[in-house]
């Protein structure tokens, strides 16, 4: 019979204190590290300046006044359409658009109650074609918050109409789709609009400083990694009755 892998309650709790620590920094992450042993501190990975670390600002506050057009109003849009007010002075919300009618009302109220932002009725569209009368309307950036599968057909139409495009991740979910976001990237590029994609982990304080932290030598060479994410049933809802396969 084996013998039973056991670990004293000192080295566990020192063990469950690292990585406590790393989760308090925001690493989302198992790293596995070696060091030579040693006292002394451990040699940065790379020196500061040979990589990228975004300039991390509270608020953009010059800029010309924008008018924003969010295309779904679940519980992504909302709080994309929330942070966007939050990170900007000078920024109007003018259209909505969504396929339910429960969500254009709840992302309305909260809107109305955390921002004192009140969208017309006429400029709250609903329906399979509510992205294209949002993108139609007088604004000049789009959030598209939907669930992927749309988001290629609806990057594609706001930059044919010359919409700057925040594009919530991931942009597609099949190669086809995928080869459109590419496509409507360079035509984009061409436009000199800016699309920006939810990549927010590059720009989350505690996500930066834990890797500048790593990047110093903070816990040595890194020699391999796991990385985890599971967001659930995202996207996901058991149907009800009533609704049709389309709904």
């Amino acid at each position: 019979m084996k013998k039973k892998a056991t670990m004293s309650r000192r080295k566990f709790l020192s063990y469950s204190a690292l990585a406590g620590g790393m989760a308090a920094v925001g690493i989302p992450q198992i790293l596995v590290s070696c060091s030579d042993g040693s006292k002394s501190k451990n040699k940065p990975l790379r020196q500061p300046g040979d990589y990228y670390v975004p300039a991390l600002v509270d608020k953009a506050i010059d800029g010309k006044p924008l008018k924003a057009g969010l295309i779904g109003c679940g519980g992504r849009g909302t709080g994309a359409i929330l942070n966007l007010l939050a990170a900007a002075d000078n920024i109007e919300v003018t259209a909505l658009g969504d396929m339910f009618p429960d969500r254009m009302a709840t992302c309305r109220e909260k809107l109305r109650e955390n921002a004192g932002v009140e969208v017309p009725d006429e400029n709250c569209f609903l329906g399979f074609d509510a992205y294209r009368k949002v993108c139609d309307s007088d604004v000049d950036l789009v959030l598209d918050c939907t669930p992927p599968a749309f988001r290629p057909e609806h990057f594609r139409y706001a930059t044919e109409k010359g919409k700057h495009s925040f594009l919530e991740k991931p942009v597609a979910v099949d190669p086809e789709g995928y080869r459109l976001v590419m496509a409507t990237a360079k035509q984009a590029a061409a436009k000199q609009l800016s699309v920006i994609t939810g990549t927010q982990r590059h720009h989350q304080r505690c996500y930066v400083e834990a890797y500048k932290r790593i990047q110093d030598g903070m816990i040595g060479r890194i020699t391999g990694g796991n990385v985890y994410w599971n967001q659930s049933q995202l996207w996901y809802k058991t149907k009800q009755a009533g609704w049709s396969d389309v709904e």
